[in-house]
């Protein structure tokens, strides 16, 4: 896997589970335990393809952030075709504790931004909205506006949080103004 050198140790949590892999019918270890077992597998059959783990790697990682799991998990992402709404430059870095969230409503979406740092932070963030019109970003607690775009999508903003802040943007399209 890109970015995983092989023997990059994975860390799971609750249980340990270990799987047979079918390597004749194109299965492929993606990861084994200490007794050389596989516990992460992948296989595909017919226009379906499947990753199978022994163990939660989730969890592992809320409890014990590792550059290993969180890089594992990235690539699944990026395997199964996953094509994230919402992107930043400080995404899954446990030294720049920042969440983005978006929600959908009645007159276009809310970002919220959330910094849960001891120190500020600049962010980078890609939104893949749909539509390719012009967008108004507002802040929702002080109404500064922070940008008119009307060159298409993904939107990219830059925004300075404070140390343990929020900040809530209003987005909205041309048309819902």
């Amino acid at each position: 896997m890109r970015g995983l050198p092989s023997g990059t140790e994975l860390s799971g949590a609750w249980f340990e589970e270990t799987l047979v892999a079918d390597q004749g019918a194109g299965a492929v270890v993606l990861a084994v335990n200490d007794e050389n077992l596989p516990c992460a597998t992948a296989s595909s059959h017919g226009d379906g393809e499947a990753v199978l783990i022994g163990s939660f790697l989730g969890m592992a990682y809320h409890d014990d952030p590792s550059s290993s799991n969180r890089r594992f998990v990235l690539n699944m992402l990026e395997w199964a075709g996953v094509e994230r709404t919402v992107t930043s430059s400080l995404v899954g870095d446990p030294d720049h504790p920042v969440d983005l969230r978006l929600q959908k409503n009645e007159g276009g979406f809310l970002l919220f931004c959330i910094n849960h740092g001891e120190r500020p932070e600049d962010v980078r963030v890609a939104l893949r909205l749909p539509g390719d019109g012009p967008l108004r970003v507002e802040s929702l607690l002080d109404g500064r506006v922070l940008e008119v775009r009307a060159d298409g999508r993904p939107l990219r903003l830059t925004l300075s949080l404070a140390a343990r802040d929020v900040e809530v943007l209003v987005i909205k399209g041309e048309s819902d103004l």
